[in-house]
């Protein structure tokens, strides 16, 4: 004889009890950082902190190399002022959360974040357990004293600087991605991790070329298989990697992959 399933109008829900609550603040009171935990937090207090700044207050670079595709600084800063997509950092960073050698060393590892628009992400990189003096951000444009003015292609830091050196959604605005990834190798310590996203999408090259108000063609990527043979002969080991599904290539998507520097 079989129990029958419960009823789904009867399944235990949850709910924050006063106590729950009042366990939570608490642990909140003491350490302020773990709200950084909660994407929807970081996303908020970008947007906070990015609204307390004027107009004036965003810095822009004077000079970008050709290899810098048309106008991408001025889409960037249009996206700055729109507030756009401060959530994906999280699907990036969280896969390199899960490694045994970062769990245990995170707390003092050199992290590089290319590209991060806004502050959404620095706050995700000290909610993922990087110290905040840690956190250098380069970008074309800036508003933060976290991020540096400059230009991928010639990264202003010395050799050997970081331990962890990310990519995110920034190899599309290049046209001369060999020259980005000999800067990353560069400035990036032996057995360092990078992090690179690039979107997938399925229009044609001339479609993308009338909504960028480009004339060169960008970088594409149909596959993680492109993005790791800019590194061939330099990676160790490959930690994650994320295809766009077979069923989903008629739509935008994430190509994104992580892997160890040799040693």
């Amino acid at each position: 004889m079989t129990a029958d399933p419960p009823d789904s109008a009867e399944a235990p829900g949850f709910a924050f009890t006063a106590e729950d609550m009042a366990e939570v603040t608490g642990l909140i009171n003491k350490k302020p950082d773990q709200l950084l935990q909660i994407p929807d937090v970081c996303s908020m207090l970008s947007i906070s902190r990015l609204s307390r700044v004027k107009s004036d207050g965003v810095s822009t670079a004077d000079v970008v190399s050709d290899g810098v595709i048309e106008n991408a600084l001025e889409h960037n800063l249009d996206a700055l002022r729109n507030v756009e997509e401060l959530d994906r950092p999280w699907r990036l960073i969280n896969p390199l959360r899960s490694n045994n050698y970062f769990i245990l060393h995170h707390k003092t590892m050199k992290v590089l974040t290319v590209g991060p628009r806004t502050e959404a992400e620095i706050l995700n990189l000290i909610g993922s357990g990087f110290q905040p003096e840690n956190i250098r951000g380069l970008d074309l444009q800036s508003y933060s004293p976290f991020v540096d003015i400059g230009d991928m292609h010639a990264m202003p830091y010395d050799d050997n600087s970081f331990d962890v050196v990310i990519l995110g959604w920034v190899l599309g605005y290049s046209r001369d991605n060999a020259t980005v990834a000999a800067e990353v190798l560069r400035v990036a310590r032996p057995g360092a991790f990078v992090l690179i996203e690039c979107q997938y999408n399925p229009r044609s090259n001339e479609e993308l070329n009338r909504a960028l108000d480009i004339k060169k063609e960008p970088t594409r990527y149909q596959h993680t298989d492109d993005m790791v043979h800019l590194f061939d002969g330099h990676i160790r080991s490959t930690l994650f990697r994320h295809d766009v599904h077979p069923t989903m290539r008629h739509r935008n998507g994430d190509l994104m992959v992580i892997f160890d520097l040799k040693a």
